[in-house]
C-alpha cells in the first residue's frame, strides 16, 4: 500500500479542486478532507450541501485495468467499511449514489486526471440533515441522531480501508450487484428529460445499466435511476 497524505482543512470552496490544482505535487495516495465545504458539487454539477455532519473529502486512486469499473468498485468498499466499522448497512444506486433504508445519504464523482492519476470526491451525510436544506430526492444518514464527529479521523481511516481493501477486478461487478438498492426492481431511468420505465438487471461488464424494457434487455451508459417504490 503506498503511503497515504492527509491534508484536513477547516473550510474551503471544493476538496476536488484543491486536489485537482495541487495534483501533479502530490503522493500518489492522497486525501483532502475538511470541515465545512462551500462550492461541492455533484452529478449533473448539482450542488452537494454542506451541513455540521457531513463529510466532505477527495482522494486519488489508481483505477482498475477496466476503467469503468472504478465507479463500482469505490461505493462497494464505502458500503463495506461503514457495515464494518460502524454496524450501518448501505446500499447503492446506480450510477453513483449511497443509500440507507433506499434514501440517499452519500454521493460520489470521479475525475480523470491522467491514465494513472484518478480523483474521487465523496460527499456523506453522517448526521440528519437540517430541515431548511431542501434536496431534490428524501435524503438519510449514517446516523440517526445528532453527534460529536471527528470528520479528519473517521475520513483517514475510511480512506486506509479503501486503499487496503481494494477488489480483485472479476469480483466487483457480482460485489455490486449483492449492495444494489434495487436490483431486480421496477425503475424508471432519467435520461435528459426522457424517463424510461424498465426493471433493472444489474451492471455489466464496463458498469453500464442492464434494462428490461418490454421483455428486451437494453443497456445504458448515462442516466438516473429513480426507484418506484
Amino acid at each position: 500500500m503506498p503511503q497515504m497524505k492527509h491534508i484536513h482543512l477547516d473550510s474551503i470552496d471544493s476538496t476536488t479542486g484543491y486536489l485537482q490544482e495541487k495534483f501533479p505535487n502530490l503522493p500518489t495516495a492522497t486525501i483532502v478532507s475538511c470541515g465545512f465545504q462551500s462550492a461541492g458539487r455533484g452529478q449533473h454539477d448539482r450542488k452537494w450541501d454542506c451541513h455540521d455532519g457531513t463529510l466532505c473529502f477527495s482522494f486519488t486512486l489508481e483505477p482498475t485495468k477496466n476503467l469503468s469499473l472504478l465507479s463500482l468498485e469505490v461505493p462497494i468498499l464505502i458500503v463495506n467499511f461503514f457495515s464494518q466499522e460502524e454496524d450501518v448497512s448501505l446500499s447503492v444506486k446506480w450510477p453513483n449514489d449511497l443509500l440507507k433504508d433506499k434514501k440517499k445519504c452519500a454521493g460520489f464523482l470521479i475525475h480523470n486526471k491522467g491514465e494513472h492519476n484518478y480523483i474521487v470526491g465523496v460527499g456523506i451525510n453522517l448526521t440528519p440533515v437540517p430541515g431548511n436544506l431542501d434536496y431534490r430526492t428524501p435524503a438519510s444518514s449514517i446516523y440517526e441522531t445528532n453527534k460529536t464527529i471527528d470528520k479528519k479521523e473517521i475520513v483517514a481511516k475510511l480512506y486506509r480501508y479503501i486503499l487496503e481493501n481494494r477488489i480483485p477486478e472479476h469480483m466487483i461487478i457480482t460485489n455490486w450487484n449483492q449492495v444494489c438498492a434495487h436490483l431486480g426492481e421496477e425503475i424508471n431511468l432519467l435520461e435528459n428529460t426522457t424517463l424510461t420505465p424498465g426493471r433493472f438487471m444489474g451492471v455489466g461488464e464496463n458498469g453500464q445499466a442492464l434494462i428490461e424494457i418490454n421483455s428486451k434487455m437494453k443497456e445504458f451508459y448515462s442516466g438516473s435511476i429513480i426507484i418506484k417504490n
